[in-house]
């Protein structure tokens, strides 16, 4: 499904622009109707954006990363009526 994704344990470096959002598991959690413990699950399984520390207690998920998420599982849901009409 996302194998292009980066493992979790991998460091790596994005820019990103100056508008972009970061979001935090309560509006996260609102957003795509999913529990904190599957968003980890799926995280762990490398099924969804791993989130960025913002500091020792604190992180968040890049809100473009989350609407390509989105956008990927909008397509594959479609793909999968079109093929069984």
């Amino acid at each position: 499904m996302t194998d292009n994704m980066p493992k979790t344990n991998e460091i790596t470096t994005q820019k990103i622009s100056a508008n972009e959002r970061v979001i935090r598991f309560p509006e996260l959690r609102e957003r795509i109707g999913l529990s904190r413990s599957h968003i980890h699950s799926l995280v762990a399984k490398n099924r969804f954006p791993a989130p960025i520390k913002l500091g020792d207690r604190a992180s968040g998920f890049l809100e473009s990363q989350v609407n390509a998420w989105l956008e990927q599982r909008i397509a594959e849901s479609q793909s999968k009526n079109n093929n069984a009409a």
